[in-house]
Formats: structure tokens, C-alpha cells, sequence
């Protein structure tokens, strides 16, 4: 767990976060601390760098989004090692352009659509 965080352990039991640029930097930093906040129920915000997008999702598991695949899916798999086999979490990478809208409303358009129906 990180050394502190403004969050108690266990806020994000069973919640999904979106965290774009979450394949480097504070994006990546952001993402691990979610995850490792859900090990210890179901609201949905997205963290973003990115003014224009709207706060859906938070949770133990997290869904990061970067233009650069290759960096995404080894930040994924770096953060996948560290999740204990009895947690919930899971790390999905998404590749995505959030700047490019069409490119945005197809990867997270049917996630949103999900998560306002659950």
C-alpha cells in the first residue's frame, strides 16, 4: 500500500476506476493506489488528466487508457503481478486517444452505457 494516502483501505472494494494516462507517471501512480485502496462497495468515477471528461467510476479494479500500447500493456502487467490471487481487482488496458473524441465514445461509450444501467 502506498506510504499515505487521503483514502482508507477498503473505499474501493468492488469499484471500477477509468484512468487515463495510466500507463506512465501519475496516471500509472494513481492507478496502483487504487488498486492496492480496493484489497481491504458500487460507485463509478473516472480519473482523468483530461478537463473534458465527465466523472463516471472508482474501484479495486481498474481500467487504464493510454495512446501507446505497448507501455500500457506493460504497465497492466506490471500492476497484475502485484494484486494478491485472493483480491477481486483486475488491470484492463484500453489503447485510446481520449483527445480523439470518435476514438473515445467507441472504447468507453458501452462502458458508460453499463455502468448507468447497473
Amino acid at each position: 500500500m502506498a506510504a499515505c494516502s487521503v483514502f482508507r483501505p477498503g473505499l474501493f472494494n468492488h469499484r471500477v476506476a477509468i484512468v487515463t494516462g495510466g500507463g506512465t507517471g501519475i496516471g500509472k501512480a494513481i492507478a496502483a493506489e487504487l488498486l492496492e485502496l480496493g484489497e481491504t462497495n458500487s460507485m463509478h468515477f473516472i480519473v482523468s488528466f483530461d478537463p473534458s471528461v465527465v466523472a463516471l467510476s472508482a474501484g479495486c479494479s481498474v481500467v487504464i487508457s493510454s495512446r501507446k500500447a505497448e507501455r500500457l500493456e506493460a504497465a497492466a502487467q506490471e500492476m497484475r503481478q502485484k494484486i494478491p490471487s485472493s483480491s477481486p481487482a483486475s488491470v484492463t488496458s484500453v489503447p485510446c486517444n481520449i483527445r480523439s473524441e470518435d476514438e473515445a465514445r467507441e472504447h468507453f461509450q458501452p462502458l458508460h452505457a453499463n455502468l448507468l444501467s447497473s
